[in-house]
């Protein structure tokens, strides 16, 4: 590694003299993509960007879609490792269930990085890298502005503990709030439709005094926004991450919402972190300084008219730009 670094300083040296340097070709290459299941509208979203950025960069993209099934998960990066991958990109999915395939992955000299979302520290190191939003702080960061819109209001919460980045949501809020979070509901990851549903009508109508309604899933405003319509609970403002289409349509129909939004930047900046390592073998870093996102809570009041917070489009140029300069994509 040491010399990795020696000769990387050396190039930069020769590039910062003379203004130039051989573009090294990265093209070619297959990507495989691994999603715990594709009904998110969210990840739907960003295996969609993932594409993207693969055509901008010259990839093949293979797409898995886990089903929300861990006996499925599991077989996922076998699969893809029989296809020829060069390397792995996996969603929402934590290292035991897929543990066989990321020892098999390492013995091929694959790199597997978790993007997006934030894995279960047990068996985290077995990832090349993991590039995610702090759930953690996302749940802080919705109860600082519930506290700062009323601080005498309450509020209930909606998660899926064994799902370890959801459930992260909801313990950052619960650790900012204490006792002004006044019930928390878990639901069954095996029918997601109908528990959230019916958790959302049972956390209002056990708590009437409940102010806020915090869940911990992108996808949850397509069941809680109809079901607290159901109970007449539309001034129940609801709490949540990702600026979902669905769920701007829905705050821009009037129902009362926050969420924290952030940059698509974690599976560019895998595909980046990849693409190095392809062309001279740099190692792939486990973490980005800096890669945070940029969260941002936005509500009714400061959505953007049209479209998301943070155009991807803008995200996908920027990276593009590099790419076309270090590997003549």
């Amino acid at each position: 590694m040491k010399l990795q670094k020696l000769l990387g300083a050396t190039a930069l040296s020769v590039v910062m003299a003379t203004g130039a340097f051989a573009q090294t070709d990265v093209s070619g290459k297959t990507l495989g993509v691994l999603v715990i299941t594709m009904q998110s509208e969210t990840l739907s979203t960003w295996s969609s960007e993932v594409q993207q950025a693969a055509d901008a960069i010259g990839w093949e993209v293979i797409l898995k879609d886990g089903e929300n099934n861990p006996a499925l998960i599991a077989q996922k990066i076998p699969e893809l490792l029989a296809q020829g991958v060069d390397g792995i990109i996996t969603m929402a999915i934590d290292a035991p269930l897929v543990s066989e395939g990321l020892q098999q992955a390492d013995a091929a000299g694959v790199p597997v990085i978790a993007t997006n979302v934030g894995v279960n520290p047990v068996g985290a190191e077995m990832f090349d890298g993991v590039y995610a939003v702090d759930s953690l702080k996302i749940g802080q960061m919705l109860a600082d502005y519930m506290v700062a819109q009323d601080p005498d209001a309450t509020a209930v919460g909606q998660t899926i503990q064994i799902v370890f980045s959801a459930d992260e949501l909801v313990v950052g809020a619960k650790e900012a709030l204490g006792d002004k979070l006044l019930e928390i509901a878990d639901t069954d990851a095996a029918n997601l439709g109908q528990s959230f549903t019916q958790t959302t009508v049972d956390l209002i109508q056990g708590n009437p005094e409940a102010d806020y309604f915090i869940s911990c899933c992108d996808f949850a405003p397509l069941m809680v926004f109809p079901a607290l319509g159901s109970i007449d609970a539309t001034e129940v403002t609801y709490l949540g991450r990702v600026d979902n289409p669905s769920t701007l349509q829905g705050m821009r129909a009037g129902q009362k919402a926050a969420v924290v939004a952030n940059r698509s930047v974690f599976d560019l900046a895998a595909i980046d972190a990849m693409a190095a390592y392809f062309a001279d073998g740099t190692e792939i870093p486990y973490t980005i300084d800096g890669l945070t996102g940029d969260l941002k809570v936005v509500d009714n009041d400061t959505i953007p008219a049209e479209g998301r917070v943070y155009p991807f489009e803008a995200e996908l140029a920027e990276y593009s730009a590099k790419w076309s300069e270090l590997y003549g994509q």
